[in-house]
């Protein structure tokens, strides 16, 4: 059951936020302790077909040697990377922090894996699916509608209703985009449809702010810091008006 709509608004903490690993349990805890209400991570698959936090494709050994995920299982990757984070480990700490969790996902292969994790730890409600165009984002909520599967939007649409009408009826979550893609027509199309709306990555307050006004549910920024001073701030301005 949700325990929010898309009225609510949600700072959510980059993967590497205030400049730590990308692929890494830090991550996630020092977006909390920073004022975020949830974490983005990334997430790969490995030769054998393990979900692990993996933003670049691979990871590089001291000999500069780059170990592509895919193309190396599970247990060698992680004999070279002992601090290789696989996807219930982030789930859990997630939720042990009472955090809403952003999944980007690095390939389609990689939802089932998600899946299992956020059904196991009974967080599917707390989470969204990023990364993926809207054709195969539509795709994946037919194959499994329990997810919250956004559309990624990577270019400027003229017709925004166009967009927002496909993600209605196959029953997308909602959309996310680059701040400067988030636009006021798009937000409030999105919105009075019903569907949510989240931001790619932005540490810039200005961008910060427009999105907040814009009611953009979900602002992922590497400065949650930032973020949490800032927005109660505006909350407050505009309670006042």
């Amino acid at each position: 059951m949700m325990h929010y709509t898309n009225r609510n608004q949600f700072i959510m903490s980059a993967h590497g936020c205030m400049n730590t690993n990308p692929d890494s349990l830090e991550s996630i805890m020092v977006g909390n302790e920073n004022g975020a209400s949830g974490c983005i991570i990334a997430l790969d698959t490995t030769e054998d077909g393990i979900a692990v936090l993996c933003t670049n494709g691979g990871f590089t050994t001291d000999d500069s040697t780059f170990h592509a995920v895919n193309e190396t299982d599970f247990f060698s990757l992680r004999r070279m990377f002992p601090k290789m984070v696989a996807v219930g480990q982030a789930v859990e700490l997630a939720k042990s922090c009472g955090r809403k969790i952003g999944i980007e996902i690095k390939s389609p292969q990689v939802c089932m894996q998600a899946m299992i994790a956020l059904r196991q730890s009974n967080y599917l409600e707390q989470s969204y699916i990023g990364g993926l165009d809207p054709a195969n984002a539509a795709r994946i909520v037919n194959q499994h509608p329990e997810l919250h599967v956004m559309a990624e939007l990577n270019a400027p649409m003229e017709e925004t209703a166009t967009l927002v009408q496909f993600a209605q009826q196959t029953g997308l979550f909602g959309i996310r985009a680059e701040p400067k893609l988030l636009t006021p027509t798009l937000c409030e199309q999105a919105l009075l449809c019903g569907l949510f709306l989240a931001s790619k990555s932005t540490s810039d307050p200005e961008e910060m702010a427009k999105m907040y006004r814009q009611g953009v549910n979900f602002i992922e920024t590497d400065r949650p810091d930032i973020a949490s001073a800032l927005l109660p701030q505006l909350a407050q301005i505009m309670n006042a008006e």
